[in-house]
């Protein structure tokens, strides 16, 4: 376990502890602040101890992840070991809450995927997506955290369901993990569950869209590299358009179980209490004779057994105790009172529980050392006694430790065999479990179910001959009579729904023969209205569907090539999203051509090109990141190689093409101050006091910081522009602390 820290400690020597914002067995967050520079921090220090070597290979992977520069990334700023306890240094969006998977939407997942997507383009994969690493602020901004950091700081038990499933532990992230991770959020955003029938929650979606979900939801085929921005683009256009209609449909099981029923509850019971009473009686004779013995009276024998007569004659004999035995013999005797006294409270509270169901041998040897100890003390054998006394304690301390384990394994064990068919076993588990918790309804009813199983499965045997006979009816009633023992065994209701649907059968089939006929002397009407009758049998099945494709293929040729050519001419007008939107609607109606398909994804690589290229040139500042600046490159050649451009394009890249020209191009800066405030540039250089000081700076955005004694701190941000020609700005503390 880590050390305690306290609210006011330096953190190794750098960072000031503020509060302490949460705490679990597992790791510890802080809000700090940087001693330098009183920025606002997140420490996160994990209470179990790494290897050197493991700190070591994570620092090096950190280092990897410094170009990961996005507005949904959270990236760790400092990393190190405090007394080999593992502690991450993060911006303080790092204290925000993680995402509440109920409040999980498409907004949040295509935020998640940009970020994604960006990171898999610099070869950089997360490896453990789940809602527990999704930090949410109060306007619905998601940040990523975790990039680069091994398991310990950033798994989740509770939300494995949305990881990908490893025989190697120990491998690195890789970007099919990501793949899932997205695939299962995806999955819950639409059913309410990470393990859904996709097929059962895919209505009115393209096949272009649920074939995205399934290739991610695929474990063998997901470490097939994917254009995540492509993927974005697709989803984006079905879900945008959905989101606020879309209810998740949560058909998990309900978890809330019920509390435990304590397992002494009945012992209140009068035959308990005399119990009790019987042993205090006991335990008070045995003292009274002890006590008797050591004062050296004389006394009667209590009972009739020669072990007990012999010890009160011997007792008789007894010279006189000194002092310090006559102590010795009382603190046997409390000793002994005290155990058994612990002993008789384990056996009420075992007997409730029918211990000769489970139990019995364990339970008589400790009974039989109980007695035992009763006799060794009665002969004064105290020390013998005590012996005894602690084996029966510990024997029924020990089967009241198993009485939990019992519990589940015979519960556990009754379940399976009512699914098995196995009465027997059934019967015997569950007379167990309803022992040791009693007045259980739940429990109750599986032991009633146990019970009746064995008239259950001599009516499912007859159902099945009658079925296999072709008397579906007959069938039908043998199924509900072992429906009605057990309305919760499912070989009963899905014998039922299988009946059931062979009766619907005959009738489907004969309606649908009524509908191809009027179909084929072009009767529409009476066609659509046969058609509609065998709908309402099978919803699900696929005739009926058929037979309304047939009248309808006509007006839905027509339809389809109206989109095709309203979207070519919105590609001469260089209309790309119009384009997109017709191509679309068209695969909507005929998901098969191919050409839609191929005019999206190269309409789509289009977009993605002026999207980058608009994004650079509103925000140049992006050309300070090494990789930006590539992406810049690169978006110009490409976009330069395409034949067909707007002029609007055209004057962009050449806007851009400049930027990229002057993107390292330092500038001069002059700053000008007080010659009294203290100035530093952050995460560049201090500049300390002056009136007048002229620098040359790459361009970008820069915070400047000014602190003067008895003054108010200062805190300002300065933009240096590419090709800028005037910058020149002044910085000093004029605000005097009252």
């Amino acid at each position: 376990m880590a050390e305690e820290l306290v609210p006011g400690e330096i953190f190794e020597g750098v960072y000031e502890l503020k509060e302490k914002r949460s705490s679990t067995d597992l790791k510890q967050k802080w809000l700090i602040n940087e001693s330098e520079t009183g920025r606002a921090l997140a420490l996160t220090l994990l209470n179990t101890k790494m290897s050197p070597e493991k700190i070591s290979s994570t620092a090096k992977r950190l280092a990897t992840t410094r170009g990961l520069v996005h507005p949904n990334i959270l990236l760790t700023t400092d990393f190190g070991s405090y007394l080999n306890y593992p502690y991450i240094i993060e911006p303080e969006d790092g204290l925000n809450e993680p995402l509440k998977i109920e409040l999980l939407n498409w907004s949040s997942i295509d935020q998640v995927l940009d970020a994604v997507a960006f990171s898999h383009s610099l070869g950089i994969a997360h490896g453990f997506l789940h809602p527990s690493n999704l930090l949410i602020d109060e306007k619905g901004n998601i940040q990523i955290s975790g990039f680069g950091l091994p398991s310990e700081f950033i798994a989740s038990r509770q939300q494995i369901e949305f990881l990908r499933p490893k025989t190697n532990t120990s491998s690195l992230p890789s970007q099919g993990d990501d793949y899932y991770s997205i695939g299962r959020l995806l999955a819950y955003m639409i059913s309410g569950s990470a393990n859904p029938e996709i097929e059962e929650y895919s209505l009115g979606m393209s096949s272009q869209v649920k074939d995205t979900i399934i290739s991610l939801l695929n474990v063998g085929s997901s470490e097939k590299e994917k254009n995540l921005f492509e993927t974005r683009l697709i989803l984006a256009e079905h879900f945008s358009k959905k989101s606020e209609t879309i209810e998740a449909v949560k058909f998990r099981k309900n978890e809330t179980g019920q509390e435990a029923v304590s397992l002494t509850k009945n012992a209140h019971k009068p035959s308990r209490k005399t119990y009790i009473l019987v042993g205090g009686l006991i335990v008070g004779a045995v003292i009274t004779l002890t006590i008797l013995t050591n004062d050296g009276m004389k006394t009667q024998p209590v009972s009739e057994e020669d072990s007990i007569e012999n010890s009160i004659q011997e007792n008789q004999s007894r010279t006189i105790l000194s002092p310090r035995e006559e102590a010795e013999q009382e603190l046997l005797v409390e000793s002994g009172k005290k155990l058994a006294k612990e002993i008789l409270e384990l056996q009420v509270y075992l007997d409730d529980l029918r211990l000769s169901l489970w139990a019995e041998k364990e339970y008589q040897d400790a009974q039989k050392a109980f007695e035992t100890a009763e006799i060794l003390f009665l002969e004064s054998r105290e020390e013998e006694a005590l012996t005894k006394y602690s084996f029966a304690a510990e024997q029924l301390n020990y089967l009241k430790k198993l009485v939990p384990e019992v519990f589940e394994e015979n519960l556990k064990k009754g379940k399976v065999a009512i699914e098995n068919g196995d009465f027997v076993t059934a019967i015997d588990s569950l007379t167990i479990a309803n022992a040791i918790k009693q007045d259980d309804f739940v429990l109750e009813r599986l032991l009633t179910r146990a019970k009746n199983l064995e008239k259950v499965l001599d009516f499912a045997m007859q159902a099945s001959i009658e079925e296999k006979k072709g008397e579906f009816q007959e069938s039908l009633k043998f199924y509900k009579a072992a429906s009605d023992l057990d309305p919760a065994w499912e070989p009963a209701s899905d014998g039922i729904k299988r009946i059931q649907n062979k009766i619907r059968d005959q009738e489907y089939i004969a309606i649908m023969s009524a509908g191809m006929e009027a179909l084929d002397i072009r009767n529409y009407p009476l066609a659509i209205r046969k058609f509609e009758e065998a709908e309402k049998i099978f919803p699900e099945r696929q005739g009926h569907r058929d037979g309304f494709l047939r009248v309808q293929q006509e007006q839905i040729t027509e339809t389809t090539n109206g989109h095709i050519f309203r979207a070519e001419a919105m590609i001469s007008s260089y209309d790309w999203k119009g384009a997109k939107e017709e191509y679309l609607a068209a695969l909507t109606l005929s998901p098969d051509l191919v050409q839609p398909k191929n005019k999206i994804k190269t309409i789509n690589k289009r977009l993605d090109l002026i999207n980058s290229l608009n994004r650079l040139v509103q925000d140049p500042m992006l050309l300070k990141s090494d990789a930006e600046l590539s992406d810049a490159i690169r978006v110009v050649a490409e976009l330069t190689d395409q034949r067909e451009k707007s002029d609007e394009t055209v004057r962009k890249i050449q806007e851009l093409i400049n930027y990229i020209s002057l993107a390292r191009t330092k500038i001069p800066v002059l700053f000008l101050s007080d010659n009294q405030s203290n100035v530093v540039i952050e995460r560049f250089r201090s500049l300390g006091q002056f009136q007048q000081l002229e620098i040359n700076l790459v361009p970008g955005r820069y915070t400047v910081t000014s602190s003067r004694s008895g003054f108010r701190d200062l805190r300002k941000k300065v933009l240096v522009l590419p090709g800028s020609t005037e910058n020149q700005f002044y910085i000093a503390n004029t605000e005097p602390v009252r």
